[in-house]
């Protein structure tokens, strides 16, 4: 909602996007009611909503996946080049923590980025040095009311749960203000290595079609274990994030000379100083 109003007020020409998840009763007419307020400001408006199967299981990941599936497609059947994303400071903080929690690499630990690219759209994020309590007292200022998600207070998931350890972390001297910092210096280390993994790819990558990928089992067994994550994950999914522990295991299976998939793509060893990274076939 602040999203929204604060478009408006900078001028910008957009459409306003409510995702309709589909996994409360209520979420319907939640929708329904942001529609009417952005009518009455006359802002354009859509609601997205999801019309498949409810998950069953990783409710906030797959939920996730869904939202962001809709929203792109949204903006690439309407030649939108930026989707504007709301998250916060205190919701970088917990994506910092929770990947913390799994125990993430580098990639996990940055959390989000202020910018980054997702299926050729650009998706920017203004609110990630702002806490979510400015954003309310904005809205209050405005006159402007807003919806509450009832899973923000559900605690069986653990991201709530991170979320009312705030108060115990500024105590120990965890505040947000450090979280932040630390999370940025993170970011600058990641962009370093991202350089580097660029530079390591040229001489990685020996040849490349829309079939195989063929990488020297030289090089990359020369390189730090870092840039040799990196660089697979660069090269088997540009746009799209794989979890640390499949890199890490495509990893030793390609150092082993073992067979195995990952991303859409098979590791085939037919000679000792190549490795084979060939696409398997797309099923129906």
């Amino acid at each position: 909602m602040a999203l929204a109003l604060l478009a408006q007020e900078a001028g910008l020409n957009f459409v306003a996007l409510t995702v309709d998840h589909a996994l409360r009763p209520e979420s319907a007419d939640e929708a329904k009611w942001v529609a009417g307020e952005m009518e009455k400001r006359k802002i354009k408006h859509v609601i997205l909503t999801y019309r498949g199967k409810p998950p069953k299981k990783n409710v906030e990941a797959t939920a996730r996946e869904y939202r962001y599936k809709l929203l792109l497609d949204y903006c690439k059947g309407h030649g939108i080049t930026t989707l504007l994303l709301g998250h916060t400071a205190d919701e970088q903080a917990e994506t910092f923590l929770l990947n913390l929690t799994r125990g993430s690499g580098l990639k996990g630990l940055c959390a989000m980025r202020e910018q980054n690219f997702r299926n050729g759209v650009e998706i920017a994020r203004p609110f990630l040095d702002i806490r979510k309590k400015e954003l309310q007292d904005y809205l209050t200022s405005r006159g402007q009311t807003w919806a509450e998600d009832p899973s923000n207070d559900n605690e069986a998931f653990k991201r709530v749960k991170i979320r009312k350890l705030a108060d115990i972390f500024e105590e120990l001297g965890l505040s947000l203000e450090r979280l932040l910092s630390t999370i940025k210096n993170l970011q600058y280390a990641d962009e370093a290595l991202s350089y580097y993994t660029g530079k390591a790819i040229e001489n990685l990558v020996i040849s490349k079609d829309n079939r195989h990928i063929v990488l020297s089992a030289r090089e990359l067994a020369n390189l730090p274990r870092t840039t040799a994550l990196m660089s697979l994950a660069a090269i088997i999914s540009p746009d799209e994030h794989i979890r640390g522990e499949s890199l890490v295991r495509v990893l030793k299976a390609m150092l082993d000379g073992d067979t195995c998939t990952i991303a859409g793509f098979e590791i085939e060893h037919k000679n000792p100083r190549r490795i084979v990274l060939a696409k398997l076939p797309v099923k129906c």
